[in-house]
């Protein structure tokens, strides 16, 4: 059940990030199941364009009761770009994760991802901006990349 959770989440805050259109479209339901069980994702409201502030997106589990919520806080500048801002909490069991926060630029050439344990300490942080990749561990180990595009 954990892997599908987890596939989950990250689809979720992919499709958050793209979400659009008007509220009564981003207020939906979906049920997802496999073999491990059952998901069920609820979006609902949103503003309009790459960067629907307001957009909240939750993910429950109801065999486990683990969930995840997702909400479009905002936006913020970060080395000239402007990126669009999500949070996010979970209760998610088998993971030191409790929340973090995704930033992504509206051509999605450019993203921050973080995420935090219970007591507010960094685990992982990912962030790839102007073609220069940097990833980061709960240890601080940093890990750098340049695609190559800019």
């Amino acid at each position: 059940m954990r892997k599908l959770f987890v596939v989950l989440a990250i689809v979720s805050l992919v499709l958050l990030a793209g979400c659009s259109g008007n509220d009564s479209e981003n207020d939906q339901t979906y049920q997802y199941s496999d073999e491990e069980g059952e998901v069920e994702v609820h979006t609902t409201g949103g503003g309009d364009g790459d960067c629907p502030i307001g957009t909240v997106m939750t993910v429950n589990n109801p065999q486990t009761r683990e969930s995840m919520k997702f909400e479009v806080v905002g936006t913020e500048t970060i080395d000239g770009i402007e990126m669009c801002k999500a949070v996010y909490e979970t209760n998610a069991a088998d993971t030191e994760i409790a929340s973090g926060e995704y930033l992504w630029s509206e051509d999605d050439n450019a993203f921050i991802m973080k995420m935090y344990d219970s007591s507010g300490k960094t685990v992982y942080e990912m962030a790839s901006i102007n073609g220069d990749t940097t990833i980061i561990d709960a240890e601080g180990n940093e890990m750098h990349y340049n695609t190559g595009s800019e």
